[in-house]
C-alpha cells in the first residue's frame, strides 16, 4: 500500500481536489482488495487413483472411472454448498436448461478437415466400445463436417476450426478441431484427443458449466465467463469461495474427461503420456490441472493396463493349455478302455450268437381311407310303413289323452272306427 501514500503525500492542498483524490484512493483501495489475480496455485486438485486397492474382480479403467466420478461429484457438492444451492436447486436449474435447449438452434458450418484428421476419426468411430457407447449407428460426411448418426437424435458433429486446439462444444454435441494445431501430430495422439472431446460429450460436462453459470446467475453473483473462454486464464478475476470451488469442480471434470477419454485403451493411455510429458510443456491453468500432473496418472494408467493386459493373457493361456491338457487325459483314458475291452478274455457260457441282419427293402405304407362318420342302418320299406302307424296310433292316444283330460265326451267307438279306416287308407 506504498504507492497509496505517495499519492496522498503528493496530492495538492485544493478542497474539491482532495475531496476527489479521497474517493478515488477508497475505490482504488477496495478493487485491489478484492479484484485480485486469482493464481492458479490457489486451486489445488489432484486425485488419487488408488491402484493398488483395486480389487481384483474390477478391471482398472472401471476403477479409474470410478474414482473419477466421485471426485467430480465432491467438487460438485462443494460448488454447491459454497453458492449456498441445494441439491433441488440443481435439479431444477438442470430441468430449465434443457428446456430451453430443445428451442435452442444448434447448426454449426465450419471448415473442411483434412483427410489425415477425417481417417482418425473414422477409425475411432469404428471401434466396438465407442460404438456401443454412443449407439452410433451410421458415420456420413456432410456439409464440410462428419456426422455420427446415433439413436434417440443424440447426433455427433466434428468441424474444423481456425483457432484454438480441440474444444467440445457440450449443447450442440460438436467437436471443434484445429487441423494446424494437429497438422503434426502422430494418429494415435489425435485418436486420444478425439476421445478426450467424446468424453466431455459422454459426461455433459458443458452442460453442468451452464447449469453452474446459472446458479451464479440466480444468486447474483457475476460468473467468470472468460477464464473459460481465453485459453491462459490469467484473468482479472475475484479470489472468491465460489469461484475456487468452482474452478476445482472444472479441473475434475477435466480429469474425467482424460480417464473415461482413454476407452479401455492402453495405446490411448501411453500416447497422451507421450503428449504431456514433453519436456518444456506444463501449461497450469485454471480449468485444466498441470500437464505434469496428468502425465503422471496416465503413465499409472498405462502401467497398470499393460500389467493386467499381461495377466489376462497369461490366464488365458493356462486356460488353453489346462482344456488341451484334459483333451489330452480324456482321449487317453478312453483309448485304454477300448484296448482293455478288446484283451479282456470272455467265457464260452457268455457268448451269444447273434443272427445276422439280413437287409429288406422297406415296404410301402398303404395309405389307409378316412373312416367315414357312422350313420343309421337303412330301414326297410315294411318296417318304416309299420313304424309310421305306430306313431300315428300314438298321436291319437295322446289326442284321447288331452280330450279326457279336458273333460269332453267323445264316443270311443267312433274314434276307434275313425282309426282302422285310416290305417286301411295308409
Amino acid at each position: 500500500m506504498n504507492h497509496i501514500s505517495v499519492i496522498k503525500a503528493n496530492i495538492v492542498h485544493t478542497k474539491p481536489m482532495e475531496v476527489i483524490m479521497k474517493k478515488l484512493v477508497s475505490l482504488c483501495t477496495k478493487a485491489l482488495l478484492f479484484y485480485v489475480m486469482l493464481p492458479t496455485n490457489t486451486v489445488c486438485i489432484d486425485i488419487n487413483l488408488r491402484l493398488n486397492e483395486r480389487p481384483a474382480h474390477i478391471s482398472v479403467y472401471k476403477w479409474c472411472k470410478q474414482r473419477a466420478k466421485a471426485l467430480v461429484d465432491e467438487k460438485r457438492n462443494s460448488l454447491l454448498r459454497a453458492l449456498g444451492a441445494s441439491h433441488r436447486d440443481w435439479e431444477n436449474t438442470k430441468r430449465r436448461i434443457k428446456n430451453y435447449m430443445k428451442h435452442l438452434n444448434q447448426e454449426d458450418q465450419g471448415q473442411a478437415l483434412p483427410d489425415h484428421i477425417k481417417n482418425c476419426i473414422y477409425s475411432i468411430l469404428r471401434k466396438p466400445y465407442i460404438q456401443k457407447k454412443f449407439s452410433i449407428l451410421q458415420v456420413t460426411n456432410q456439409n464440410n463436417k462428419i456426422v455420427a448418426l446415433a439413436s434417440k437424435g443424440k447426433h455427433i458433429a466434428f468441424v474444423g476450426k481456425n483457432k484454438g486446439n480441440m474444444d467440445a462444444d457440450g449443447p450442440s454435441r460438436t467437436i471443434h478441431i484445429n487441423p494446424t494445431h494437429y497438422s503434426w501430430f502422430p494418429d494415435q495422439e489425435i485418436q486420444a484427443a478425439i476421445g478426450h472431446g467424446l468424453a466431455h460429450i459422454k459426461r455433459e460436462h458443458h452442460l453442468k458449466l451452464w447449469y453452474i453459470a446459472q446458479l451464479y446467475e440466480d444468486k447474483r453473483i457475476k460468473f467468470p465467463r472468460q477464464a473459460f473462454e481465453k485459453e491462459l486464464d490469467r484473468n482479472l478475476i475475484p479470489n472468491t469461495r465460489e469461484n475456487i470451488a468452482l474452478f476445482e469442480f472444472a479441473r475434475a471434470q477435466e480429469i474425467e474427461a482424460d480417464i473415461v477419454g482413454i476407452f479401455n485403451d492402453q495405446g490411448f493411455a501411453q500416447a497422451l503420456h507421450s503428449y504431456f510429458d514433453r519436456p518444456g510443456k506444463d501449461q497450469d491453468t485454471l480449468a485444466h490441472p498441470a500437464d505434469s500432473k496428468r502425465a503422471a496418472y496416465f503413465g499409472e494408467i498405462s502401467e497398470h493396463m499393460g500389467r493386467e493386459q499381461r495377466q489376462k493373457t497369461r490366464e488365458r493361456k493356462r486356460q488353453r493349455e489346462q482344456r488341451r491338457r484334459m483333451i489330452q487325459l480324456a482321449a487317453a483314458a478312453a483309448k485304454k478302455r477300448v484296448q482293455r475291452k478288446k484283451n479282456a478274455p470272455r467265457s464260452p457260457q457268455k457268448r451269444v450268437h447273434r443272427q445276422k441282419k439280413v437287409f429288406r427293402p422297406a415296404q410301402k405304407k398303404k395309405h389307409s381311407k378316412p373312416k367315414k362318420t357312422s350313420r343309421p342302418a337303412p330301414v326297410r320299406k315294411e318296417e318304416a310303413k309299420n313304424l309310421k302307424k305306430a306313431n300315428f296310433n300314438m298321436a291319437i292316444f295322446d289326442e284321447l289323452t288331452k280330450w279326457r283330460h279336458s273333460k269332453k265326451i267323445v264316443s270311443l267307438g267312433v274314434i276307434l272306427g275313425l282309426s282302422m279306416i285310416l290305417n286301411r287308407l295308409l
